[in-house]
């Protein structure tokens, strides 16, 4: 009983110390990267690729802004990357209408910030994708970064 005992005890402490910020969607990951390769690709430039280190920190963000009642960006001084955020109710389809919508972006002018979000998906510098997701009552959010910053004076 003691043995039992202590295992319990040994699991829920390992329970609690488990990382929460390597539990990425990598389902939700593959389809924000496929539906931006797809138009990157409209527009002559190189696949990006699923970052890890990128995506630990999208995911860390996506439960902090999960958390709060306003959707921010991280850190508008930040010179590493460049990130988007999009809400979603939880149905089939709304991964890539947060992409879409992102790519609307390109019917502003290029100096525009409304832009900022298209700029970023189709920038030829960029070669990384990090992706996190989180729940926020019946909807959810969607946060991505890219690295390189090319795009931002």
């Amino acid at each position: 009983m003691l043995l039992i005992r202590s295992l319990v005890i040994v699991f829920l402490v390992a329970i609690s110390e488990f990382d929460r910020n390597f539990a990425i969607n990598h389902d939700n990951a593959g389809i924000v990267l496929r539906e931006i390769n797809k138009r990157r690709d409209r527009h002559g430039v190189p696949k990006l690729t699923l970052d890890n280190v990128l995506s630990k920190g999208c995911q860390s963000y996506a439960w902090k802004l999960s958390k709060s009642a306003t959707l921010n960006y991280s850190d508008p001084t930040n010179k590493d990357y460049t990130e988007s955020i999009c809400r979603f109710e939880v149905k089939r389809g709304a991964l890539s209408r947060c992409v879409k919508n992102w790519y609307n972006g390109r019917k502003f002018d290029i100096l525009d910030p409304k832009a900022k979000d298209f700029t970023a998906m189709i920038w030829r510098s960029s070669v990384s994708l990090g992706y996190g997701d989180a729940n926020i009552n019946f909807s959810s959010l969607a946060h991505r970064r890219h690295r390189t910053l090319g795009h931002v004076p």
